[in-house]
């Protein structure tokens, strides 16, 4: 039994508008009468966050990279009061000491500050907007790109990323907003994009030539990162591969494609050298081409396949048809296609609907069916092995059969009901009988 329900009523349209896909309100007054258009009229880029102290990504990737510099400067003072007092530093703890926590490392407050403004921003925002729906929005993609404070390097910039890469973007394309996501800083840092070098890239070619000098230190490198790559194709965009097989599966991406993406995304980074050491007003992120890997990429190669099943009639043949399909996408430009005929093409076949046998067919159906005049198809779609006895053998074919329009033939719920499944077997043994009171003579042409 199917149970069906009502549309909700206006107040209830307005309920679900304002708890469901808004915030919550005081009242639904401010809904109105068409719950739709309140929440359509809210579709687009969201608005500032409100708040005092909120850093842009530049000044974010700023107070990290100072943040650094003090604990440098705090460790090497630790090691110079250890080799005098023998206090313990990092470097000289012994397994099992107590080892400083991130909040108590020197420089960590205006780090501290900047998080508790941007939870203070976030709230108050949401508390305060009239556009609620709006802020939900913000909130689902957030959540859907995700930048977290638990990855240390990523500290200080989750709070530019929503208000940079995520709020300014919710009302348009996916594609502008994926590319505002992916190459903020926040997001380079968080899954270590920033560190990714290109295996043939110039710095890391110039690592191997060169011999380490005193006092040199080079960047950093770890190789090409996966990381970023992954996520973008496993969870921002296509799912994860080989994923809802229930539904015939999504994902449709290999490993070599994560390796490829992971290429294709080598060079855009955080300037944290400039941001430590003054200047670099190019932005919290830019593209390095010194550690992008150099060459071509193919990144879910641009393939398709089609089927194409052509039904032919009477002097046609198969190899020509294939031939002339070959030469019209030839013509239309289309030489990369390739054609792959399947072995077992059928020729087609055709008796005279006025052959004797033909007629005789038609007369047992008939009276198998009460006297009701069967429909006669000169032509059919099907596919059999008729050519083999026309054409072959000189034999006349014809084909019978009980159906409905509801059947559907060849798809994935075919069926059959019982009531033409025991009509059709009445009618084979109509034919039969039939035929077997007939002389050769009387099924000649």
């Amino acid at each position: 039994m199917t149970r069906t329900s009502a549309p909700p009523s206006p107040d209830q349209a307005a309920a679900l508008a304002a708890h469901r896909f808004g915030l919550g309100e005081p009242s639904l007054q401010g809904v109105g009468s068409d719950a739709a258009a309140w929440l359509l009229a809210q579709i687009g880029p969201a608005e500032p966050q409100r708040g005092s102290d909120l850093a842009n990504g530049v000044e974010a990737v700023r107070r990290y990279a100072a943040f650094l510099r003090q604990q440098r400067a705090a460790v090497a003072a630790a090691a110079t009061v250890a080799a005098v007092t023998t206090v313990a530093t990092p470097q000289t703890m012994a397994p099992g000491d107590t080892a400083m926590r991130p909040e108590q490392a020197p420089g960590n407050e205006p780090l501290r500050q900047a998080a508790q403004a941007d939870v203070r921003a976030r709230l108050v925002t949401a508390a305060l907007s009239t556009r609620p729906f709006n802020e939900r929005l913000a909130l689902f993609w957030a959540n859907h790109f995700t930048v977290s404070l638990a990855k240390g390097s990523a500290r200080g910039v989750v709070g530019a990323f929503e208000r940079e890469a995520i709020r300014p973007h919710i009302g348009g394309s996916f594609d502008t907003l994926l590319q505002a996501a992916v190459t903020h800083a926040g997001m380079l840092r968080y899954l270590d994009n920033d560190q990714s070098a290109g295996p043939r890239s110039a710095i890391v070619q110039r690592l191997a030539r060169r011999t380490r000098e005193a006092g040199d230190r080079p960047p950093r490198v770890t190789g090409l990162n996966e990381n970023l790559a992954r996520e973008v194709l496993e969870l921002h965009t296509l799912g994860a591969a080989q994923g809802g097989t229930d539904y015939g599966g999504w994902g449709g991406y290999t490993q070599a494609d994560v390796t490829e993406f992971a290429r294709v995304l080598t060079g855009w980074r955080v300037p944290q050298a400039a941001a430590m050491f003054g200047g670099g007003d190019d932005g919290a992120s830019r593209f390095d081409p010194a550690w992008h890997d150099p060459g071509t990429k193919t990144v879910l190669p641009n393939e398709a396949r089609a089927t194409l099943d052509l039904r032919l009639v009477p002097d046609q043949d198969p190899v020509e048809v294939a031939a002339a399909l070959r030469a019209y996408l030839d013509e239309a430009g289309f030489t990369d296609i390739e054609i792959a005929v399947e072995p077992g093409s059928l020729y087609p076949a055709r008796t005279d609907p006025d052959h004797p046998f033909v007629q005789q067919v038609i007369a047992a159906v008939g009276e198998a069916a009460g006297g009701t005049t069967p429909v006669v198809w000169p032509s059919s779609p099907a596919s059999g092995p008729m050519y083999a006895f026309t054409n072959g053998l000189g034999l006349p074919v014809v084909a019978i059969g009980v159906g409905n329009p509801a059947s559907s033939a060849h798809g994935p719920n075919e069926n059959v009901r019982l009531s033409d499944f025991w009509a059709g077997t009445q009618q084979i043994a109509a034919v039969i009988a039939r035929l077997g009171t007939l002389t050769a003579a009387d099924l000649q042409a």
